[in-house]
């Protein structure tokens, strides 16, 4: 097949080189009209405009940034004994009772509930009511967009993909939170920084040695597995990407009459999920600022993924991580490597067959070594918004260790705990047991490639994957091509 082709298919239709020169020191608006928007792609296009990020630096894309100076604090004690935790919110948000925020969230992924329920509690105890407004991938992030453009303050805050975070803030899309942090009427004294996942807060929290926001969902690839099925047949996760082909194969061949599953439903769909499937099987040294493909690590991922296709459901290859997650939770498939937010569906009767015949474990482990995909979503304040102030309470209570163990005892909001005491707390793992795999999962993950070219460096790569898994490449015409066009983007 040749190049141009490869461009022309499906998902693709849209993809196109906007990005601006990196001596640039200030974005470039491109404006677009009746553009298919993808959900990888988007950050070219939103909507009728969209502000396409250079990076004047090409260093560090994510800067390590310890928590913001705290301003002079008031002690939380009175003359009978420390106030509850609740306390701080109900007094700091006084000066705006009444105040109604509006918040968009990320839907799909049941990600709006754990909000929702958030905003239901603070009203309560703050007379701050919070209206959330479930859109999609591309919606969200385009509603937040528009509202720059018009300057409209129509929302105050925003559920922002970790993956788009360098570029809304680059944008100006989103605002620092610092002057926040260091505002001691709205910094809550005991929110203890030192308990967020480090990898979180590092990958999608802070750019430029600013906080632009905290973290609201903390997201990893870990394997969910049928234990009813793997109990029955005295068989345990698999710890290689062999084993896990090895696994895949008897589900789907040896005993597909009995079961009636196959072996694994992966996230092979051209688009956003594709790559992962890439990276969790890469199991070798990952250089975010210069990562490679067509070494041996990303050439024994490209066949791990393709030897275990013959025993996957029939459709994976059209599958998202939504789509083989669904496929898991119908009971269709042994196996799933998913994000950990399929849990929170997987307990809920009105979404899954399994509630109580899965378990989780973290991925198998590559050539050298596990290498878990890390995501994640953030609370991000918009520009325009009057209400910056009670948007900044209501995200931080929101993230407190408290607000965080309550949602997360109600599996129905599936939430993943952006705290460690929260991942760790006995009351939370004795709920949830499969929560070690998780913690794991995330001290070992791998992050995206920290440059800012990383979206149309995905946009390549699940060309290239697609290519091989159907055949239309050769392993090593697919991984040189791909790690050609890196090398193009990158130069």
């Amino acid at each position: 097949m040749n190049e141009t082709k490869s461009y022309d298919r499906g998902y693709f239709t849209s993809l196109r080189r906007f990005y601006t020169p990196y001596g640039e020191s200030r974005p470039q608006v491109i404006v677009l009209s009746e553009k298919t928007v993808s959900r990888r792609g988007y950050v070219k296009y939103a909507g009728a405009g969209i502000v396409i990020v250079a990076g004047a630096a090409a260093g560090a894309y994510y800067a390590t940034r310890p928590p913001p100076t705290p301003a002079e604090t008031t002690t939380m004690a009175t003359a009978t004994g420390p106030k509850e935790w609740s306390d701080f919110y109900k007094e700091a948000a006084a000066p705006y009772k009444g105040t109604k925020l509006q918040v968009i969230s990320v839907s799909g992924q049941r990600l709006e509930d754990t909000l929702i329920s958030s905003g239901q509690e603070f009203e309560k105890l703050t007379g701050i009511s919070v209206e959330v407004t479930p859109l999609s991938w591309d919606a969200g992030h385009e509603k937040v967009v528009s509202d720059y453009v018009a300057k409209a303050g129509a929302y105050d805050g925003a559920t922002i993909d970790g993956w788009v975070m360098a570029n809304f803030t680059q944008s100006g899309y989103l605002v620092p939170q610092d002057q926040f942090w260091n505002n001691s009427a709205l910094r809550d004294p005991n929110f203890n920084f030192d308990d967020l996942v480090p990898s979180i807060v590092d990958l999608n929290c802070t750019w430029q040695n600013e906080w632009w926001g905290l973290p609201y969902i903390g997201d990893v690839s870990v394997l969910f597995y049928r234990k009813d099925l793997f109990d029955k047949y005295d068989m345990k996760p698999p710890e290689t990407w062999d084993e896990y082909t090895q696994t895949a194969k008897f589900f789907a061949k040896d005993v597909f009459e009995q079961e009636h599953v196959y072996g694994s439903a992966e996230q092979l769909k051209m688009g956003i999920d594709c790559p992962t499937s890439w990276v969790y099987r890469y199991g070798g040294p990952f250089d975010q600022y210069h990562p490679v493909v067509n070494n041996k690590y990303g050439k024994q991922a490209f066949q791990w993924t393709k030897d275990v296709l013959p025993y996957s459901a029939p459709a994976t290859l059209e599958y998202d991580s939504m789509e083989s997650g669904d496929a898991f939770l119908r009971g269709d498939v042994a196996m799933n490597p998913n994000w950990g937010f399929l849990a929170g569906k997987a307990v809920d009767p009105t979404m899954s067959k399994i509630q109580d015949k899965w378990f989780v474990a973290p991925v198998p482990k590559g050539l050298e070594k596990r290498t878990p995909f890390l995501g994640g979503w953030v609370l991000g304040i918009l520009p325009y918004s009057k209400r910056k102030e009670a948007a900044f309470l209501f995200f931080e209570y929101h993230s407190t260790q408290q607000n965080q163990k309550r949602v997360v005892l109600d599996p129905s909001l599936g939430s993943v705990p952006t705290r460690t005491s929260v991942l760790s707390d006995p009351d939370v793992v004795a709920k949830f047991p499969y929560y070690p795999a998780y913690v794991e999962s995330l001290l070992t993950s791998v992050a995206r490639p920290s440059v800012p070219e990383f979206l149309e460096m995905w946009d390549v790569l699940s060309i290239a994957f697609s290519d091989y898994l159907t055949n239309a490449k050769g392993l090593d015409e697919a991984t040189d091509w791909c790690q050609a066009k890196w090398e193009e983007l990158l130069a």
